[in-house]
């Protein structure tokens, strides 16, 4: 096998091993599918151009959702959409049905929309900064680490923004509680 055929082939194995990681984050971003594909795509021609440049292939997921992020960010910025930022109801819905139980039964299921349904709500009204961070953490499972290379911020502001994020969150849904009490 020719040194470029065997290129050839661990950029499709790559591809195909980080595809759906590179949508997702391009999709929570962008939220249009095909203009994530098309920023996948993207994604992809620029690590395949820079691979020389990652010395850890341990951290090789966590640079594409970077550069995936980075290319995203990047065209909201050319199209001054950088408030619609994050939060999809379609990603929520995604994740949501994966981490179903089919051991629950049809009413569980129901309750436990519901209350996704409530925390996304309460999720749309954060800064888009707390937004991605706690969607990348709780959606996406992504460490802290790896959320700092995505959102091209260090580590402690990472930790600063999810304590934050948290703790609006926490504050606003414990404020709605007690005024549904009240009536």
């Amino acid at each position: 096998m020719s040194s470029e055929a065997l290129m050839q082939e661990n950029q499709r194995s790559m591809f195909e091993m980080f595809y759906e990681r590179v949508y997702s984050t391009a999709y929570m971003i962008i939220k249009d599918s095909h203009l994530a594909q098309d920023i996948t795509q993207e994604t992809f021609m620029k690590a395949f151009a820079q691979i020389h440049t990652l010395h850890d292939d341990s951290k090789l997921g966590a640079w594409l959702q970077s550069i995936a992020a980075r290319t995203s960010l990047d065209y909201l910025r050319k199209r001054n959409r950088w408030n619609d930022i994050a939060s999809e109801d379609t990603v929520l819905d995604m994740e949501l049905a994966k981490d179903f139980d089919s051991r629950l039964s049809v009413e569980q299921k129901v309750e436990l929309k519901i209350i996704v349904d409530e925390i996304y709500t309460y999720l749309k009204k954060l800064k888009p900064e707390y937004q991605k961070v706690i969607i990348l953490k709780y959606i996406h499972h992504m460490k802290n680490a790896e959320i700092a290379a995505a959102t091209n911020a260090n580590e402690s502001t990472v930790k600063t923004r999810l304590k934050r994020a948290k703790a609006i969150l926490r504050q606003s849904m414990g404020t709605c509680r007690d005024e549904e009490t009240e009536r």
